[in-house]
């Protein structure tokens, strides 16, 4: 059964071979790199459970500066949101020196917030690739302060590769990505790029994200308006996270064989699902390597090889085991209005301002 597991088959590639290779080129380490992406691969498909994960998401802030509509922090209240934060230092150093103690080849320095909100966020970047030098270290952001002072230090720094969310051009990408303007973004890419010539650096190399329905109407527009500002393009299918149907037959998550996520407090979960807390340990009080190794991930793996993820809460409200290529069949998106992502209710809070 495990055979069947697909791996890393959500997200697609817009962008050609000679660019996609370079992308991975650039940020070195390419033999490391290779093994490692072996192991991502086929590891969850043999059910092979490495010493200590293959990679670790390490959240270095849970706050966020927007409040996208297709993001799970619209369905908090403002009560829950006040409880994020951000990620003690001490804390993180524990964590990465761990990662590294273990010869981890990848850590990525965010998961729901937006990490460029980290107070002092190069510390983080610093102590992981000049103090511990993990071969690949990334994160994900929206962009809006990759920028300045900042954008040197990522750069000094050596981070291997940042992923920026930018969802469609012009009106489109300011209904999604709101209050944020696209002139301001790609402005900021294209600074970052520029700084990068500037100091004869390869990397971090950019990914840019965006929504499948957001570029649809016109994807070589699109494409023909980024690419110059970024190394890479992916895109990804529209994402609800209220839809429970249709569900993927016989999915197995691949996520149990290949890494952990550490929430801004310590507390560990065995993937990225966000619609209910799936906290198996606190980092404060056990190691990595113990959490990995224990039974609680034993069961969660057992329970996935038997492909019975329908009985545990919430691998049964799991959107990677929606089958979004079923419920989009036939779907035309090229007059999509991205409006219709905006939450029907009026009663969820606006993040914006409560950094």
């Amino acid at each position: 059964m495990l055979n069947k597991i697909e791996v890393n088959t959500f997200q697609k590639n817009l962008d050609n071979k000679r660019r996609n290779f370079a992308f991975i080129r650039n940020q070195g380490n390419i033999l490391k790199y290779l093994w490692n992406r072996f192991q991502w691969h086929y590891y969850p498909k043999i059910g092979k459970v490495p010493d200590f994960p293959l990679h670790v998401d390490i959240e270095t802030t849970a706050k966020c500066n927007l409040r996208c509509p297709m993001c799970p922090s619209r369905h908090l209240t403002k009560e829950e949101y006040r409880k994020y934060g951000h990620m003690d230092f001490e804390l993180y150093k524990k964590l990465v020196d761990e990662c590294a103690d273990n010869s981890i080849f990848s850590i990525r320095l965010s998961w729901r917030g937006e990490v460029l909100v980290t107070p002092d966020f190069a510390k983080y970047v610093h102590y992981a690739k000049v103090v511990k030098k993990i071969p690949n270290v990334s994160f994900l952001t929206n962009g809006a302060f990759l920028k300045g002072d900042l954008a040197e230090k990522l750069i000094e720094y050596g981070t291997d590769y940042i992923s920026v969310s930018v969802d469609g051009l012009a009106d489109i990408y300011e209904v999604i990505r709101h209050p944020v303007k696209f002139k301001k973004i790609f402005n900021n890419l294209q600074k970052f790029k520029e700084l990068k010539e500037k100091k004869g650096a390869q990397k971090p190399v950019v990914r840019i994200t965006t929504l499948w329905p957001a570029i649809a109407k016109d994807p070589q527009a699109y494409y023909d308006k980024i690419s110059p500002v970024c190394d890479k393009i992916v895109y990804n299918p529209l994402k609800d996270f209220d839809l429970l149907e249709p569900i993927k037959e016989n999915f197995i998550c691949q996520f149990p064989w290949e890494r952990l996520f550490v929430a801004f407090n310590g507390d560990v979960q065995p993937c990225s699902n966000t619609k209910e807390r799936f906290v198996i340990a606190n980092a404060k009080k056990q190691s990595l390597k113990l959490i990995w190794n224990g039974d609680k991930m034993k069961e969660i793996r057992q329970i996935h090889k038997a492909n019975k993820r329908m009985t545990i809460f919430p691998c049964d409200h799991c959107s990677y085991g929606i089958d979004y290529t079923a419920l989009w069949k036939d779907r035309d998106w090229t007059d999509w209005d991205p409006k219709e992502m905006l939450p029907k209710e009026e009663s969820n809070i606006n993040l914006t301002g409560y950094l």
